[in-house]
């Protein structure tokens, strides 16, 4: 019988059982090292051929890393009627026959959104004196201010809310008034880029 036919019919576990008894053997001929070593590479290569090769391969993996945020400029500007309430805590000592349609309320608000990944952050807008001198204080009847601007923080403003005295005064010369306005917005990004930019309040100004 062949040594093929006899690996075929009796399969790996004959050879396996039979090892012993062909090592014994083995290791009272004068060669016997040298056939051991060929007998184990054959039983090696039986091996192999008989299971096959299995690749293994890592499973691909992804470190996802935390994206920085990209900070938006916001711009509110709009002149507004007043409400009945609002009307109420306005002073109108010294206007004659004073009604809710003689004043307008005027905002201003300029916003860093998404602000937390960036440093140094500055919005630089006029003050209440400025506009008093803007719009003359006959036009500027009082106002009020609001800011906020910490690093660390996503959100950072500058608001002016303003009461106007509007009688005699239109859309388009309040638009006019403003028109020389500017102001400006930086930061600086975690890879030291600087953002810079200037804006013209007229460009955002609207009317409700």
């Amino acid at each position: 019988m062949t040594k093929e036919k006899l690996l075929k019919e009796k399969g790996f576990g004959f050879i396996m059982k039979n090892l012993g008894q062909n090592m014994a053997w083995f290791n009272n001929m004068e060669r016997g090292q040298k056939m051991r070593t060929i007998l184990v590479g054959a039983i090696l290569v039986i091996i192999l051929l008989g299971t096959g090769c299995q690749s293994i391969t890592a499973p691909n993996t992804t470190i996802s890393q935390p994206q920085e945020q990209i900070p938006t400029v916001n711009i509110v500007a709009q002149v507004t009627h007043l409400s009945s309430k609002e009307y109420e805590s306005v002073g109108t000592h010294g206007i004659k026959n004073p009604t809710i349609d003689d004043f307008r309320n005027f905002l201003f608000r300029v916003e860093i959104a998404n602000g937390k990944d960036v440093t140094k952050k500055q919005i630089k807008v006029p003050g209440t004196q400025d506009f008093k001198n803007i719009m003359t204080r006959d036009r500027y009847w009082f106002g009020t201010v609001k800011s906020q601007n910490n690093d660390g923080e996503d959100l950072s403003f500058e608001e002016r809310n303003s009461v106007l005295y509007y009688r005699g005064l239109t859309d388009d010369k309040l638009k006019e008034m403003l028109s020389a306005v500017e102001f400006q917005v930086s930061w600086v990004n975690k890879n030291g880029d600087v953002y810079n930019k200037g804006y013209k309040l007229k460009d955002y100004l609207i009317f409700k």
